[in-house]
């Protein structure tokens, strides 16, 4: 069986700045893999190139044993959900009708949703206990809540992985617990996680592997509980 996510001798680099060189590592099903580090690390781009919006100058990306470049962003988006941080939705959708946009890869351009369609909707929202949201404007939501919609809108699309970005920046200490209690019960049920954060006591209390980055290069790599006994993932995430 393939790994989820495989990067093979992966070398990255925008114009005039070189990202990452040599990169390996591979993701496994069922677990929680945290991504840290300081700014300009490159976690974000590291994302990015997980989930095929940024192409490898050399190397390659796997998804389930299959090159990611090769694949349609149908296929990739029937894989892989993305919960971006901080996001703001300028129209006055409900938190049902944001949910419910994770089904459009199922749903064809013209597409009307069906009973099923609503059933994986509201599964998703009951899992992350936002059910009771479903006919609020989004915008009239806590920072909280408003992420809690995202990641159920990211089940909507009944991810083989999802991909979180700082899903906690902004949020408060209860709101920042709740979620952290909420990916512990998805990978209960099988979901394999991606969690890039600055909050190390949250990546390091939930997290099953983590992968510390240090100004493009990967410095570090383990259990929890070997990287925070690690000096060089101290230097790096406090950025020295």
């Amino acid at each position: 069986m393939p790994s989820i996510i495989e990067l093979a001798s992966v070398d990255f680099g925008y114009p005039g700045r070189k990202i990452f060189s040599q990169l390996n590592f591979a993701l496994e099903k069922g677990e929680i893999l945290g991504l840290i580090g300081p700014n300009s690390s490159g976690k974000t781009t590291l994302l990015k190139l997980m989930d095929g919006l940024l192409v490898p100058d050399r190397g390659r990306v796997l998804l389930l044993g299959e090159d990611i470049k090769r694949l349609s962003r149908s296929s990739i988006a029937r894989k892989i959900a993305v919960v971006p941080s901080g996001v703001e939705v300028p129209f006055a959708f409900t938190a049902g009708e944001i949910v419910l946009m994770g089904r459009g890869i199922f749903l064809g351009r013209f597409g009307w949703e069906k009973k099923r369609d609503w059933e994986v909707v509201r599964e998703g929202m009951a899992l992350t206990n936002v059910l009771e949201l479903e006919n609020r404007p989004f915008w009239e939501l806590s920072q909280g809540e408003k992420q809690r919609v995202l990641l159920a809108r990211a089940l909507a699309q009944e991810p083989e992985v999802i991909l979180l970005d700082e899903p906690v920046a902004g949020l408060n200490i209860r709101e920042t617990e709740a979620l952290g209690d909420l990916i512990l019960r998805l990978k209960e049920k099988g979901q394999t996680v991606v969690l890039v954060e600055h909050n190390m006591h949250l990546v390091m209390g939930i997290s099953d592997h983590l992968i510390v980055l240090h100004h493009g290069s990967k410095i570090g790599e383990g259990r929890p509980e070997e990287m925070q006994k690690d000096a060089r993932v101290i230097e790096a995430y406090l950025g020295k």
